[in-house]
């Protein structure tokens, strides 16, 4: 029986519908995400949609769990600037 699924290393989301973001979730997922930003002049991490299966599959073969992005709601961006504020 598999055990529960494992944490993505990187999510993603195009909350604009124009580009695609990598988030880093784990420390592999930072490594990788170093790497994509050192590849960009600005060091952003970001992909027009024709882009986006290339680097998902890039991901994938080189050994990273990719999943899609949870949406924030509004609460839970509450809760989070409350933190942060502390």
């Amino acid at each position: 029986m598999p055990g529960p699924p494992k944490k993505p290393d990187l999510t993603y989301s195009c909350p604009d519908g124009i580009w695609t973001r990598f988030y880093p979730e784990t420390a592999a997922g930072e490594d990788a995400w170093r790497v994509m930003a050192a590849a960009d002049p600005q060091g952003v991490v970001a992909f027009l949609p024709g882009q986006v299966p290339g680097v998902i599959a890039q991901l994938k073969a080189a050994g990273l769990i990719v999943g899609k992005a949870k949406p924030i709601k509004p609460g839970d961006l509450d809760a989070i600037l409350n933190e942060l504020d502390g």
